[in-house]
């Protein structure tokens, strides 16, 4: 009672009457002392719950993590089950119920973070999604974090997939078309390269999916985001940008999410649009993020005293800037470049300079002489500076980047090779040049001296001189001869000397032609050597800034550089070899003659005596192999011979790898010489190596190839379609035609000198008279002999090396010769090696069958394509099935049993 009336007193502020007994009196020394004795007593009770709390919390995050470890080892061993997720359930559904569920809330979501976590890198999305339901369930709002890996998990799912759409997919995407072959015909030919690869019917379904799988998670995140009165994270929106940056999405429509969204850019936000960005769009970001003050903050940031978190953190910011710009310029250059066959303007390379340069200028300016925080980001940022300028064409920037690299290279950092190696990729740029010479510097160059010492040019010089001063003019005072005379008296020798006139005229017009060209040949071949001795100066700056690094003791010999100078020959051949078609006869010899020094660089020039390292004989694997690579795709069969015996000597083997096989099986082909490549593929078989598809597909275009397709019908048009080797396959005559024209002009004189011989015997003596020495030089092709001038074709061979090529154990005996043998030759290498044939080798089999009306054949070979492990693929069921359906067949029709 006494206490009670106490705390009475207190809460009302009053004090005992002066009147009060002396117990009363007495008890406010009392009273003021239990105030105190609560207060240590609350605090008691508070110390206790707080203990009881952390051991709650302890025991939950304990329970927690043997749940996370448990589900992780369970995913590495199986697939996930319905009790992976049920266990979850049912300790969750335990520690809600507890008393104190409602201070456990923040280590939930976490627990559940790291599950997703954990089954997102195992590659389970659907038990990702699973737990997150789970936490809806359990009124549990899921993290940004976990919506981070959600939103990513969308575009991992969708590139898990099998590259092959669904038949059922295709249908709809062609039935909304409308126009169907054409975009099939395509999906064939691509149907197991990866999306970035397919053609713009499918890469647009990719990308559709994508943008509704991560607008859904958005949608549900903003959702729980206003249940909870919580503020809005940029995470989940960055993570979302930076997926459709990685997955192609257009830079427009990540400006519109933005926009609809009402999402304001941070750091991150501007790192994933210049991830994204293209050409003019990279300079707008960049101003953008340069007048938002973000920059000057992290600038501040570092400038001051901060701490090592702070510094660590900003110089990430730094990192992620660079580098996505720097991609950005890459991928502008890929964007426009990419294909082999799509013309090269001179005003899209230049205003690749120009955003390289503007972007380099401005980050340079924002973060003058940054030092990143580990030499890691240190490497990466100046390895993308020097590759995207050197992709750009810009030498003095790639030199300057190289120089800031190891001027601000963090404290005690080794140096890497890498930016050094990513510079060396400036050489394709001067192919660019080549691509882009003028015509009139061809022309000027045409009228030099060292133009006119050509052998070639000075005999054709002469021949003219010949047909123009002397044949002509004798020829025509011969014709006014005799047109003084009476022409009713020798009519026939009239006849005669008019014909020989003419012809002799047309011979000196097409002996001019003749000229004209070899002298713009000549000119281009020394312009052409001249821009391959300035990108030679550059590659020896790069490697002596290599060398003053101190990162090697020798470039010349390092195996690194000399594997990465054979990237970019290559480079050269894979990327300019059909643009540079007509100057293949200037280009392929000046890339042979560095593609066999890198080579002799990096084993020597002896019989290859002496063991390989593991690791060096990698590389050297990988050396051989670009470098036979580019004599394929130039067309220079010898020396990819040579390079071919050069490996299996230095590596001490007789065989090749799968890869060179199928380059030399290519090689074949495309000489129309069946025999040959399906003896490489016998002896692939004898080695223990399977035979790629592409080389199966190579060999059966190559049997399609040997007939008219006049008598297929409209299937000419298909093969063009589906085979992506079609400019190297079919068109091999084009290429010859292109490069060999004089050998043309040397069938028309000889024409010319039939032409000659059947006039009287006075037509006969002038026309003999042209014949000397120099005309017999003359037989020869003026472009190879062009070549030969070039006086180094000593250095295209190797010490000891002897034309002994090993002989085949199968000679090709086998090899398909018709089209009944087709269906025959795939299941017999199913068989063996399980190569399963590609749609876009069987699709042109099938329709030369339909065209052909050989209805076993086709039967039989459809037979044949579904006994197989997915023989018949989703891309050639639909064509079929549209394909029969304009004659009123099914597949059915043709099966032995028909399928529900």
């Amino acid at each position: 009672m006494l206490l009670q009336r106490v705390l009475r007193l207190r809460r009302a502020g009053a004090r005992p009457p002066p009147s009060a007994p002396p117990c009363a009196q007495r008890s406010v020394p009392l009273a003021r002392a239990w105030p105190r004795a609560l207060s240590v007593a609350a605090q008691a009770s508070a110390n206790a719950d707080a203990h009881a709390n952390a051991a709650t919390r302890a025991a939950l995050v304990q329970d927690l993590k043997a749940l996370c470890n448990g589900m992780r080892n369970d995913l590495r061993a199986a697939p996930p089950t319905e009790q992976t997720a049920e266990s979850w359930a049912a300790r969750v559904a335990h520690w809600r119920a507890h008393e104190a569920a409602a201070a456990l809330v923040d280590e939930l979501r976490a627990g559940y973070e790291s599950a997703v976590a954990i089954a997102a890198k195992q590659r389970q999305f659907g038990l990702a999604r699973a737990l997150v339901t789970q936490m809806r369930t359990f009124g549990l709002a899921p993290t940004d974090v976990t919506v981070q890996y959600l939103v990513r998990g969308v575009a991992l799912e969708l590139l898990a997939r099998p590259f092959a759409t669904p038949a059922a997919e295709l249908r709809a995407l062609l039935a909304a078309n409308g126009a169907w072959e054409r975009e099939l015909l395509e999906v064939v030919r691509a149907e197991e390269q990866p999306h970035h690869l397919k053609p713009a019917l499918e890469r647009q379904r990719f990308q559709q999916q994508l943008l509704d799988g991560v607008e859904a998670l958005l949608d549900e995140y903003e959702a729980s985001v206003s249940a909870s009165a919580t503020g809005r994270s940029l995470l989940p929106y960055n993570k979302a940008l930076r997926v459709y940056a990685d997955n192609g999405v257009a830079f427009t429509r990540m400006l519109q999410l933005m926009v609809a969204r009402d999402v304001r850019p941070d750091v991150d936000t501007y790192v994933a649009l210049l991830q994204a960005a293209r050409w003019s769009e990279i300079p707008a970001t960049l101003n953008q993020l340069l007048q938002s003050g973000l920059v000057d903050a992290l600038t501040a940031a570092v400038d001051s005293d901060s701490d090592t978190a702070d510094s660590d953190a900003n110089s990430d910011a730094v990192h992620a800037i660079w580098t996505s710009a720097m991609k950005g310029v890459l991928h502008s250059y890929a964007s426009r470049f990419f294909d082999r066959k799509e013309p090269v303007d001179l005003a899209d390379v230049e205003e690749l300079k120009k955003v390289c340069l503007y972007a380099e200028q401005q980050l340079s300016r924002a973060f003058p002489k940054f030092r990143f925080a580990t030499a890691a980001q240190h490497d990466a940022v100046y390895a993308l500076r020097a590759k995207a300028a050197a992709t750009a064409g810009l030498q003095t920037s790639v030199l300057r980047a190289l120089d800031e690299y190891v001027a601000l290279a963090p404290p005690g950092a080794v140096l890497r090779k890498e930016p050094f190696l990513c510079a060396l990729e400036l050489y394709p740029s001067w192919q660019l040049r080549i691509l882009l010479l003028p015509r009139d510097e061809v022309a000027e160059r045409a009228l030099r001296r060292d133009v006119a010492r050509s052998a070639r040019v000075g005999e054709l010089e002469r021949a003219h001189r010949r047909l123009a001063d002397k044949l002509l003019p004798a020829a025509l005072a011969r014709l006014e001869t005799l047109a003084a005379a009476d022409p009713a008296a020798d009519p026939a020798a009239l006849a005669a000397q008019q014909r020989l006139v003419a012809a002799t005229a047309r011979a000196e017009q097409a002996m001019q032609q003749r000229l004209d060209r070899a002298r713009e040949r000549k000119s281009y071949q020394l312009l052409i050597q001249e821009q391959f001795e300035r990108a030679d100066r550059a590659v020896a700056m790069i490697q002596e800034k290599l060398l003053d690094a101190g990162v090697v003791d020798d470039a010349s010999s390092d195996l690194d550089v000399q594997l990465k100078l054979m990237e970019q020959y290559m480079t050269c051949a894979n990327r300019f070899g059909q643009r540079l078609r007509s100057r293949q006869k200037e280009v392929a010899p000046q890339i042979m003659r560095r593609v066999f020094r890198a080579v002799k660089a990096a084993t020597g020039d002896g019989d290859g005596d002496g063991d390989v390292a593991a690791r060096d004989h990698e590389k050297l694997s990988e050396l051989f192999h670009l470098a036979i690579r580019t004599a394929v795709l130039y067309w220079r069969y010898d020396e990819a011979d040579k390079l071919a015996r050069r490996k299996k000597a230095v590596l001490h083997t007789r065989v090749l790898d799968a890869r060179e096989y199928e380059l030399l099986i290519f090689r074949e082909v495309t000489d129309r010489n069946i025999r040959g490549a399906f003896g490489l593929v016998q002896e692939m078989h004898n080695a223990g190596l399977a035979p790629s598809k592409n080389a199966i597909h190579r060999i059966v275009l190559g049997v399609l190839h040997k007939f008219d397709k006049q008598d297929a019908g409209d299937v000419g048009g298909l093969l063009d379609g589906v085979d992506d080797e079609r400019d190297t396959v079919d068109d091999v005559g084009d290429v010859d035609n292109a490069n060999d024209v004089d050998d043309a002009d040397n069938a028309n004189d000889a024409d010319d000198t039939d032409d000659a011989d059947s006039l009287p015997e006075r037509a006969e003596r002038n026309s003999a008279a042209a014949s000397n020495e120099d005309d017999e030089k003359l037989m020869s092709s003026d472009s190879q002999t062009i070549e030969d001038e070039l006086l180094f074709r000593d250095e295209l061979q190797f010490e000891g090396d002897r034309d002994d090529r090993v002989e085949k154990l199968a000679l090709g005996s086998g090899a398909p010769s018709a089209l009944v043998d087709v269906a025959g030759f795939l299941q017999d290498w199913y068989n063996l090696h399980g190569v399963r044939p590609a749609a876009k080798t069987v699709v042109p089999v099938l329709a030369r069958l339909l065209a052909a009306r050989d209805v076993p054949e086709f039967r039989r070979l459809l037979q044949i394509l579904e006994s197989m492990d997915g023989g018949l693929t989703p891309a050639t069921t639909v064509w079929l099935e549209k394909r029969l359906e304009r004659v009123g067949k099914t597949l059915d029709d043709f099966r032995l049993r028909k399928r529900d």
